[in-house]
């Protein structure tokens, strides 16, 4: 489902009695009232505010890595879906903060993890357009402190001394303010000023590097709808290599300096040629990624499929062959995560089952590996573990309950269960389908969200086979599927 900005009200003229002509019109209700500070997703109730859509980020942020010190002015475009009193952006309590709402000053206020209300001096009525504009100041390092950490959460410290952006889905609340919630894609601009002995590497279309003072400013500019987990920024003593795809897209990658530079990263075209045959076109305007050797007890992810440049948490003694499963991964999130975003947290597999089975595909027809025999050897490697069986693919955490990010993002649940579970329907529904609907489904949701069920109605539509018992045994189960599920098609040649 693509969501949509509301359209504009059209004010209903109420006319007094005759010989009232000059009165003025009212509008049908004069009633403003403040967005909802939450309720997007159960899982996640603080992440997302209700009462309006962003349709534009334009963040200039100045980081100090060294100090720590950070600067930002966030101006937000935004459209009301509700007579407005007040809203709320995602954004912590760092230091010192103010807004404005159309270039009106506006009253701030903290509560919850992380909710900012922004008051403005009037009303905002549905359907208008309007600008807020935050500008805040803080240190990383004396607020993570208060709070007993290393790190603020989001925060990704490095080896060399540098941080990136990091989280999913929480941790962009730490950097800026946003509508933090898929459902809330916008295109995203950002310019990155750092002292001029480092390197800051946004997403999206690179722009000219400005050189004054001892600071060096660039923007750096992503025109399609972004998450605000995948938004990409990291400042560190990189060094970066340029070069372009066959189509002309600009590739711009980043490597720490105990990140490496293997084999593996220089495989980045031939990767994106792979991933383009199985699910179409290179969607984005820019390609590449951020390599770093981040300080470990600093973070919980291997990497992070960022818009158009992800985030590698690579060291020097990763082997390539393990590197090379990452980058595959990874840059299946950029149709899958993050052109066609969930429209919950519960529908992860959606981004995970796949960005995890398409490495097997790229060791099926890259490395001549047989999935099949993979297959096997993994089911019966994990026959009577329930571990692996006992993990819902779809809702996690049924019932509208809140739901751990551990949870969500288990192991051994979308990112192992997941990928055995995707060959099951490949071998069951034959592999003329399974590409074709692999290809399609990110065109059918561009730039929007979609559910785990609106995907299972779709293999059907494009199948025209009832699948719903296929479907039940491994994504709705905590059991091991029955073999005729678990063995279809070549798999049950044991």
């Amino acid at each position: 489902m693509t969501h949509r900005i509301l359209g504009v009200p059209v004010a209903v003229a109420v006319f007094l009695a005759a010989g009232s002509a000059g009165a003025s019109p009212a509008y049908a209700s004069d009633a403003f009232t403040p967005g909802s500070p939450n309720g997007i997703d159960s899982y996640f109730p603080q992440d997302g505010n209700g009462g309006y859509r962003v349709t534009q980020y334009d963040l200039t942020l100045r980081v100090d890595p060294e100090t720590t010190d950070v600067h930002g002015t966030m101006v937000i475009s935004a459209a009301a879906t509700q007579n407005l009193s007040s809203f709320n952006l995602d954004f912590s309590d760092l230091g010192t903060v103010t807004a404005s709402v159309d270039g009106r000053s506006a009253a701030t206020e903290f509560g919850g993890e992380h909710e900012m209300t922004v008051t403005p001096e009037k009303g905002i009525r549905s359907g208008s357009s309007f600008t807020t504009t935050v500008d805040y100041t803080f240190n990383e390092q004396q607020e993570a402190r208060k709070r007993g950490l290393g790190a603020l959460p989001g925060w990704v410290r490095s080896t060399s001394g540098g941080y990136a952006k990091g989280g999913e889905p929480d941790g962009a609340e730490n950097w800026y303010p946003s509508n933090n919630t898929p459902v809330n894609k916008a295109p995203f601009k950002l310019t990155a000023t750092v002292p001029s002995s480092w390197v800051a590497v946004g997403g999206g279309r690179e722009g000219q590097a400005v050189e004054s003072g001892g600071w060096t400013t660039k923007t750096w500019n992503e025109p399609n709808p972004v998450a605000m987990y995948l938004v990409p920024f990291a400042v560190d003593h990189f060094s970066v290599f340029r070069s372009t795809l066959p189509s002309g897209t600009p590739v711009v990658s980043a490597f720490a300096p105990d990140a490496g530079s293997g084999n593996a990263e220089a495989r980045l075209p031939e990767i994106l040629g792979f991933l383009e045959s199985k699910l179409g076109k290179y969607p984005h305007v820019a390609a590449g990624g951020i390599f770093a050797d981040p300080i470990r007890e600093d973070i919980a992810f291997s990497a992070l499929e960022t818009q158009t440049r992800p985030y590698y948490t690579f060291s020097r003694d990763v082997e390539d062959d393990k590197r090379l499963a990452v980058v595959v991964h990874e840059n299946t999130h950029e149709w899958y995560g993050d052109v066609v975003s969930v429209e919950q947290w519960r529908d992860i597999c959606l981004n995970e089952c796949f960005a995890s089975y398409l490495p097997w595909m790229w060791s099926e027809e890259k490395e001549g590996k047989s999935i099949d025999k993979h297959y096997r050897e993994t089911v019966d490697k994990v026959w009577d573990d329930d571990k692996v069986w006992g993990n819902l693919l779809y809702d996690m955490c049924p019932g509208g309950t809140e739901c751990s990010a551990d949870q969500v993002f288990n192991p051994l649940g979308v990112y192992g269960k997941g990928p055995l579970a995707l060959h099951a329907l490949r071998r069951t529904i034959g592999d003329k389908a399974f590409l074709q609907i692999l290809r399609t489904w990110p065109s059918e949701h561009k730039w929007g969200n979609a559910t785990w069920p609106q995907f299972e109605a779709y293999v059907q539509k494009v199948t025209g086979k009832d699948l719903s018992g296929f479907f039940t045994a491994w994504f709705h189960s905590v059991t091991r599927p029955a073999d005729q599920y678990l063995f279809p098609g070549s798999l049950a040649q044991r």
